[in-house]
């Protein structure tokens, strides 16, 4: 009997220290715990939402095209938090900062260092975050195309670097920098796009043959855009020569032209069955003649048809 009175005198006790407590009453070091923990659990969620793989869910497993926002969008914002180390070529390029970023391409390429020893050098193959952007993935799209000549010209193995899809820079140009003038008797000069394009395969020539994760070259992600790509952009990236009488077409070209995507489609069949301009179709069968008779897909042959 005593020792039922003792049990209840002691729950009786421990249930008024609960209820002050939910009450907001208790003890100095009691509150200070619950804020205490409070604010880290708090802090510890902004940390993970202002990290480069916060957006693991929208982003993991797609294409150059639905990454966009995220490449582009990165350092977006006056709130967001900076992941990358103050003053290196990734966080300046997350800053859109292109005026230091030229400044400091432009000391390492005065300095008497190669690509391989020279500092800088080595941060433009440097892939970090989630998603594995080396400087050039995150300035390909918006930054001036003398800085990213600059940065081609810095360290040229930056160009054959993909991401964690597989995707190289030339894939993301490709598919999303429109700020091209839409005008044929254009020059080359006038056309950001197809001056980046331009630099990126001088460095690296072989990248327009490349495939990412989803069997895409660049010219599938060019024709896969939300926006067509401009008729200088896509010469460039075809590289025609601009005398029509020169019949000599590059090897590399000549693959990705005939490059199956995962359902089977050239990147004459993904034009068609977008209904693309006819300048898109005319350059492609100006660069490869015969990409019209063939036939990997039966069905998508009788799409374009129609």
């Amino acid at each position: 009997m005593i020792l039922l009175v003792n049990n209840f005198e002691i729950n009786f006790e421990s249930f008024k220290m609960r209820r002050s407590n939910k009450d907001g009453v208790g003890s100095e070091s009691q509150v200070g715990g619950a804020v205490g923990k409070s604010s880290s659990r708090s802090s510890s969620r902004r940390q993970r939402s202002a990290s480069p793989g916060s957006n693991r869910r929208d982003t993991e497993g797609h294409s150059p095209r639905r990454q966009r926002d995220v490449v582009i969008g990165s350092g977006s914002g006056p709130l967001r938090q900076s992941s990358y180390e103050s003053g290196s070529l990734h966080s300046l390029c997350e800053a859109q900062d292109w005026a230091r970023v030229d400044k400091v391409l432009k000391n390492a390429l005065n300095s008497r260092e190669s690509s391989t020893s020279n500092h800088v050098g080595l941060q433009c193959v440097d892939k970090k975050g989630f998603h594995q952007r080396t400087p050039l993935l995150m300035c390909c799209l918006r930054a001036p195309s003398g800085t990213v000549e600059l940065l081609v010209k810095c360290n040229p193995k930056c160009t054959l670097i993909p991401d964690r899809s597989g995707s190289l820079p030339l894939h993301f140009v490709s598919c999303w920098r429109r700020d091209s003038p839409f005008d044929d008797s254009a020059r080359l000069e006038d056309d950001p796009t197809a001056m980046v394009i331009t630099a990126l395969l001088k460095a690296s020539p072989s990248s327009v043959a490349i495939v990412n994760q989803y069997q895409q070259t660049a010219l599938h992600c060019a024709l896969d855009g939300k926006e067509w790509p401009s008729y200088l952009a896509l010469r460039a990236l075809l590289k025609l020569p601009l005398d029509s009488n020169d019949t000599v077409r590059d090897p590399y070209v000549l693959k990705a032209l005939v490059t199956c995507d995962k359902l089977g489609r050239i990147p004459l069949h993904l034009a068609c069955y977008r209904c693309a301009p006819l300048y898109v179709l005319e350059l492609l069968v100006e660069a490869c003649p015969r990409a019209p008779a063939l036939c990997t897909n039966p069905t998508m042959f009788c799409l374009c048809i129609c």
